[in-house]
């Protein structure tokens, strides 16, 4: 039992009666050890990470990479996301406070943290490629667009062409315009 050893922090909640009487307690111990990896297996992305901060700023398990004396701006809120500058990085960190009782004087948060580049990476990737999407489908309507009016141009300055010819005397049996419409009818 060398988990009697360590550091550990304790839990505790009143039980009350039916009546709302006090009648007990209950009370948890868990090994410091064993919080601490559970958060420090917190990883999301490839540089975030995750420590405990309380309302003092007070911070348990923060990555020795950065400075510790850096704040973050709760102010006392249940749920949120900050931004933190880290050197040459920005952060983007959201914090969860974690249930206490009225008794309690101190609050704790949970804060996971990670670059903003690796945070708002699938948006990017999201917004990169709706641009090539409807960069692509202008260039696709545009080259359908001119195609289409060579289609109804053409044999119509065909007509008029021979329309002028046979207006100045000169007149041919047929118009070739190969077309089932009323373009092809009339020449």
């Amino acid at each position: 039992l060398s988990d009697r050893k360590a550091y550990g922090l304790y839990f505790a909640a009143p039980i009350y009666s039916y009546d709302n009487a006090m009648v007990g307690t209950v009370v948890e111990r868990m090994n410091m050890d064993s919080i601490e990896n559970i958060v420090k297996n917190v990883h999301p992305g490839k540089a975030g990470f995750a420590y405990l901060i309380n309302s003092e700023g007070q911070k348990l398990f923060f990555p020795e990479a950065y400075k510790r004396d850096e704040t973050l701006e709760i102010d006392s809120q249940n749920i949120g996301v900050t931004y933190i500058d880290r050197g040459e990085n920005q952060h983007v960190a959201a914090f969860y406070r974690i249930k206490n009782y009225e008794q309690a004087d101190t609050q704790w948060y949970l804060v996971v943290e990670e670059p903003i580049t690796e945070a708002f990476e699938v948006m990017t990737q999201l917004r990169n490629y709706t641009i090539v999407v409807v960069l692509s489908s202008i260039c696709i309507l545009f080259i359908l667009s001119i195609i289409m009016s060579q289609a109804i141009a053409g044999p119509i300055k065909k007509l008029v062409e021979e329309t002028k010819f046979a207006a100045e005397g000169g007149l041919r049996q047929d118009i070739e315009i190969s077309s089932n419409d009323e373009l092809g009818t009339l020449a």
